[in-house]
């Protein structure tokens, strides 16, 4: 089990140093368990945090019976992930954060898209999201060098619904 108060105060330590007065930073991070989204808001006091159920191995253990996935346990999954996002919807503003993540998945993310700079965007990541999307569909695995984990398949439906739901056309990579 994660310890989830470890988890934000180690994420917020590290965010620190990319603060600006002049912007929030939301730190997305995916563990196995649930997902923290937390207010990295440019001050010294506690963050605001958001602990979503929704981590990468429980999404897969409880939605992905086949591997690769099917396309109706990638839609039951993605159904319930989305309900966690969207309840958030009120309460994050859109525009008034800056997407960023720490979060080895998301680095691996954008290396599968052929990303090279600092920034994932929202394009490159449904670029991944759609071979993923392929190879649930029939394509063979072996046509492709996407992990073949149902966690990673996981990791990125969340990391996809999160920038859908919350409006964030990028990540920036840290």
């Amino acid at each position: 089990m994660e310890d989830r108060n470890k988890i934000i105060a180690d994420l917020f330590s590290r965010a620190k140093q990319y603060l600006h007065p002049d912007h929030n930073i939301l730190i997305l991070h995916i563990g196995e368990d649930f997902t923290f989204l937390i207010n990295a808001n440019g001050t010294d006091k506690a963050p605001q945090s958001w602990v979503l159920p929704i981590g990468s191995n429980v999404t897969s253990d409880k939605y992905f019976i086949h591997k690769p996935p099917t396309a109706d346990e990638i839609e039951y999954a993605i159904i319930e992930v989305e309900d966690e996002i969207m309840a958030l919807n009120p309460t994050i503003e859109k525009g008034k954060y800056r997407l960023m993540s720490f979060d080895p998945l998301v680095h691996d993310i954008a290396g599968y898209a052929g990303v090279t700079g600092n920034k994932l965007p929202i394009k490159e990541m449904e670029s991944v999201f759609s071979r993923v999307a392929a190879i649930v569909s029939g394509r063979p695995a072996s046509m492709d060098i996407l992990p073949d984990s149902n966690e990673f398949a996981a990791g990125l439906l969340i990391v996809r619904e999160v920038m859908h739901h919350l409006y964030f056309q990028e990540i920036i990579l840290k």
